[in-house]
Formats: structure tokens, C-alpha cells, sequence
């Protein structure tokens, strides 16, 4: 015996009629091994009504924190404008328009404010009996259906897109509530931006003449820094220069003082090889009994004394 195909989630959803309910929707779920969550978002995509336990069971579903987890991204995308919507008995789930407010930037005192683009979905919740009363589109044509076999719900999808084009026009047909407000805001966002666009040229100004005092002050310190150093230069050989001297005076020979030109100390005295070499050249030579000096004849009780470099 053949296995019995099973059949597509398309096919299941429209076989269950205008309307699909808790217990059809488990019953496809089971058939196709699909979630009730894909069989709500097929019959959505359908054109096919979702009754209101049904449509609330699916939204306390997909609000949950953890519908990710169980649920394909794509599912819940498809079934977003049932977040958090509840119907009361009595009335089915047939779509929803979309209304995109796009994002706005303006400027204010304290910077730029943006709002991101938000959308809005208007659910389209009809009578349940809409369907019913509307005809399945049988090939009788009776119940007002359109006669169409091959789609027997093309009448409730002319009703919903009617509705859908309904709430567009009202939308459209809107006027601003408050167009002096507007306007005396958009004058205010365009004050606060010129005021705001002056203040960061000051700014700018400002942290530039900032920027040029402070290098003039590096500069002029680094000036003062090289001549400090250059002074310091000149002080250390200054310095260097003076204890080179003294140590050349600690280490000069002068000899003392003699009571009499008859037995003076000969040379340097002092035990040094280097000091004694540099004093050979000016060893005195004491001569007495030189004779006359100035008219005066020496005699031994005053001798005459004289210097001979050797």
C-alpha cells in the first residue's frame, strides 16, 4: 500500500476554510510538521483570517523572550504586527498596513539629536463572520462569493486591501494639527544650529591662539634653557680653570725668608725629583769679598755679598 503524501502548509491552510482556528491550526501542524506559529504566518500570507484565540495565543507566543529560541527569524518577521495585540471573541486577524515614520537629526544647544525611522503596524480586525457572510467563492457562486474555484477567498482579500487602501488615505489625508509650532520649531533648530556652528568656530579660534601661545612659550623656554646651559659651560670651565691654578700655586717652591746673604739655603729643599729638576737652573752661588761696592771697601766684620746664577 502507497504511504499517503503529506500534504504542503499552503495547501493545508486553505483547505481549512476563511477563517483559521486554534484547533485547525494545531491540526495542520500535526498534518505538515510545521509550528503554529509558520501555519499562523502562512495562512496570514494567504489571505486566510486568524481567529481571536488563535491570534492571541500566537501573540503572547512571539512576545515572549524567549520566541527566538523557538521560533525562525523569518516566522517572526512574518508575524510582528501581532506582538502584544489581543481580539476579542468574535473577530479574526486579516493583515496589517505598514506606516514607516522616517528618522530625523536636528540640532539643539546640547549637540545633534536623532531619532531613529520607527514603523507602525495597523492591524485589520474584521467581524468573524465577514468571511463567512462574504461567501468561500464557491463554484455556485452563492453567498455573494465571486465564483472563482480556483481562489475562493479573493473576495475577503478585496475587503482587507480596501481597508488597507481606507486607513492609507486617512493617513495621507492628514494634515499638521499644528503648523505654526512647526514652523516656530523649525526656526528655533535653525537658530540653535547657526548658534551652535558659531560657537564651534570661536572655539576652534580659541584653541588655536591656545596651540600659538603655546609654542611661543616652548620656544622662549628653550632659549632660556640653551643659555642656562651655555652659562653653565662657561662657569664649569671658569671653575676648572681657577682649581687648576690653585693646585699650580699649592705645588710652587718659594723659599723662605734668610736672616744674612752668608749661609743661605741653596735650591729647592724639598724631596721631589720633578721639583728638584726645575729648580737646577736657579741654584744661587753665594761670593763673598767682591771688593768695593759703591765707594764702600768690604771688610770681614761686613762682608759684601753677591748672586751668580750657575
Amino acid at each position: 500500500m502507497a504511504k499517503k503524501k503529506q500534504p504542503t502548509l499552503s495547501q493545508a491552510v486553505r483547505n481549512v476554510g476563511p477563517v483559521i482556528s486554534q484547533s485547525e491550526a494545531n491540526r495542520v501542524a500535526q498534518a505538515t510538521g510545521r509550528s503554529v506559529e509558520q501555519v499562523v504566518a502562512k495562512a496570514v500570507n494567504a489571505g486566510v483570517g486568524v481567529g481571536a484565540a488563535l491570534t492571541n495565543q500566537v501573540s503572547k507566543a512571539i512576545s515572549s523572550p524567549f520566541a527566538a529560541l523557538n521560533t525562525p527569524a523569518k516566522t517572526l518577521e512574518a508575524l510582528a504586527p501581532l506582538a502584544n495585540l489581543q481580539l476579542n471573541q468574535g473577530t479574526a486577524y486579516y493583515g496589517s498596513s505598514k506606516t514607516t515614520t522616517p528618522g530625523t537629526s536636528a540640532s539643539t544647544w546640547n549637540g545633534n539629536n536623532s531619532t531613529p525611522a520607527t514603523t507602525t503596524y495597523n492591524p485589520i480586525v474584521l467581524p468573524r463572520n465577514t468571511a463567512v457572510a462574504g461567501g468561500s467563492g464557491n463554484t455556485n457562486n452563492q453567498g455573494g462569493g465571486n465564483g472563482n474555484a480556483n481562489d475562493p477567498y479573493q473576495d475577503l482579500r478585496d475587503q482587507i486591501a480596501a481597508a488597507q487602501q481606507t486607513i492609507t488615505d486617512l493617513q495621507n489625508q492628514q494634515a499638521d494639527p499644528y503648523p505654526e509650532l512647526t514652523e516656530l520649531l523649525a526656526g528655533q533648530q535653525a537658530a540653535a544650529a547657526a548658534q551652535q556652528q558659531a560657537m564651534q568656530e570661536q572655539a576652534t579660534q580659541q584653541q588655536k591662539a591656545l596651540q600659538d601661545l603655546m609654542i611661543q612659550q616652548q620656544q622662549a623656554y628653550d632659549t632660556q634653557m640653551a643659555e642656562a646651559r651655555m652659562q653653565q659651560e662657561r662657569m664649569a670651565a671658569q671653575a676648572a680653570e681657577a682649581q687648576r691654578q690653585a693646585m699650580a700655586v699649592a705645588n710652587a717652591y718659594v723659599p723662605g725668608l734668610e736672616p744674612s746673604a752668608s749661609s743661605p739655603a741653596l735650591g729647592d729643599s724639598r724631596n721631589m725629583t720633578r721639583s728638584s729638576a726645575a729648580n737646577t737652573l736657579s741654584n744661587l752661588s753665594i761670593l763673598t769679598g767682591m771688593g768695593v761696592s759703591g765707594g764702600v771697601t768690604a771688610t770681614p766684620a761686613a762682608p759684601l755679598a753677591g748672586l751668580q746664577i750657575a
